[in-house]
């Protein structure tokens, strides 16, 4: 049937919306429409009506890199000035005191120095106790931050806590599901963390709650290919020593203070070589996204919504 090509281009929307051919690729959809009709620019006409399809492109799965270059966040200029937190949930674990159990282990990470602090929570807490807990065990030693990073957990959101960071003028950041990378470095002590409490419970059949201690001090012991030292190192300015250490330190433990803003700066600059590195490498599989303005219309994909759900 021959159509002129304003009805062509009407017939191509019709036969679009029926189910049989909704969603198809381009060139089933032209083979559907040419075995019955004909009218001039009926493949071109087919083509531009595929590629301003709503329906096409708010379902179809994409090929193309992931839009927006990496963009990792400032490099920090001293300890404890930029933290990170994150919960992992782990078995049930009994304390040895107070018999209290504990379900959950609240990850604290200083990213300049890489420095964990791990806090064992009750299910009950709440963001008050959170901020009990910080202001009792890491406020005396180490002060308030200037930034704070946290995933979505419920636990990060309650007013009380966003309150505390207004009172103390605390910028808090929060990732999202879709760049969990700004909250690498909790990501990365997670893995560790899991890694070995794994072997503890699995193959060697213990509890969690009483090797956190020995965890935090090999964590913090451990020499970091980024910054060429340890944690300690960079917090103390020393090595503490442990037991079953394997070598003892003969260093002074009193570092003049030019030396360790020496560290830091020397510390800044791995870092920041890292991070050249590391936006090298990431952005060869990303590619440069698209430069929206007020005022546009812009399609979001059906996955948004279901995984926000």
């Amino acid at each position: 049937m021959f159509l002129p090509s304003k009805q062509g281009k009407k017939r191509a929307e019709q036969e679009n919306k029926q189910e049989k051919i909704r969603s198809l690729q381009l060139a089933k959809t032209y083979q559907a429409l040419a075995w019955n009709f004909f009218w001039p620019n009926i493949a071109e006409d087919t083509r531009q009506y595929c590629r301003t399809c709503a329906a096409c492109q708010a379902t179809k799965t994409s090929t193309q890199k992931p839009a927006g270059l990496l963009h990792p966040l400032p490099i920090p200029k001293r300890p404890f000035a930029h933290l990170t937190m994150d919960v992992l949930y782990l078995p049930e674990a009994k304390g040895t005191v107070l018999s209290i159990t504990f379900t959950q282990l609240w990850v604290l990470v200083n990213r300049f120095s890489k420095y964990a602090n791990l806090i064992p929570r009750k299910k009950s807490h709440t963001a008050q106790d959170l901020v009990n807990i910080y202001m009792e065990r890491v406020y005396p030693i180490f002060g308030l931050p200037m930034d704070v990073v946290t995933d979505q957990n419920p636990l990060f959101r309650p007013h009380i806590r966003t309150d505390f960071c207004k009172t103390n003028e605390i910028p808090q950041s929060m990732s999202t599901g879709y760049h969990p990378k700004s909250d690498g470095w909790t990501e990365i002590s997670n893995k560790a963390i899991l890694a070995i409490l794994s072997d503890k419970l699995f193959n060697q059949g213990g509890t969690w709650l009483p090797q956190l201690s020995h965890l935090a001090n090999a964590i913090n012991s451990s020499i970091d290919s980024s910054r060429g030292c340890t944690s300690n190192t960079l917090v103390l300015s020393f090595n503490p020593v442990y037991q079953d250490s394997l070598v003892v330190s003969d260093l002074a433990n009193d570092r003049p203070e030019g030396l360790t803003h020496a560290l830091w700066s020397a510390v800044q600059e791995k870092l920041n070589n890292a991070h050249i590195e590391m936006i090298r490498q990431a952005n060869k599989k990303r590619r440069t996204g698209p430069a929206y303005q007020v005022g546009y219309f812009v399609r979001i994909h059906h996955s948004v919504f279901s995984r926000e759900s």
